[in-house]
């Protein structure tokens, strides 16, 4: 189960390298937006279930999740409530939809399996340039065409007669490694947020 990013298969076409390469820019801009932090550890989906399933029984701390969930850049591009940014898909909800395996394998492998909701396109002119990322707005003469989710204002618009072909990317505009400067129980208190719905008197927060 997804909440967004898409995913589809490429083609022989594609720059094997590019892409990874986007991914992995984003994730250092978002680790320099949220300060100092150091990396802790590169986290896995099974090893971080049973913790969070366990630790989400009690003692969790709300307004330390909603401050993580800042620091972590989730809100750049996620609302939750009032709060954040519009590229993404909102996770207010995602208590009634997600489980704690589909929440965290969404965050640690963004790329694993992807809606068809927020298409990543690669796009190849007829000048070799290749441009990649969301296209939020398009015409019967032009797309425009997000590469940087944290630029949110910035579209590179290509215009349809320069384009050779394009073709859906297999890499989530999502970047990887957003838990991997976190301890376990800042983990455990950002999940417990973000399945709050922003209600503080659960009883996980007890």
């Amino acid at each position: 189960m997804t909440w967004g990013w898409c995913r589809a298969d490429g083609s022989s076409k594609t720059n094997t390298s590019a892409q990874p390469v986007k991914n992995q820019q984003a994730a250092g801009k978002m680790i320099q937006a949220r300060g100092t932090r150091l990396f802790v550890k590169n986290w896995k989906v099974d090893e971080l279930v049973p913790v969070v399933n366990k630790g989400l029984k009690g003692k969790r701390e709300f307004d330390r999740g909603k401050k993580l969930f800042t620091e972590t850049s989730c809100s750049l591009c996620h609302h939750f409530g009032r709060d954040g940014g519009g590229v993404g898909p909102d996770l207010t909800g995602v208590s009634g939809t997600f489980s704690v395996h589909d929440l965290l394998e969404n965050i640690i492998e963004p790329s694993k399996e992807i809606s068809s909701l927020y298409v990543t396109t690669v796009v190849w002119k007829k000048d070799g340039d290749v441009v990649t990322g969301w296209v939020p707005e398009e015409t019967e003469t032009t797309l425009s065409v997000m590469e940087d989710m944290l630029d949110v204002g910035k579209l590179v618009v290509v215009k349809r007669k320069d384009i050779e072909s394009m073709k859906p990317s297999t890499v989530s505009l999502m970047p990887d490694g957003l838990l991997n400067t976190l301890k376990e129980d800042e983990i455990l208190d950002l999940v417990a947020f973000l399945l709050s719905g922003g209600d503080s008197t659960l009883k996980m927060f007890q």
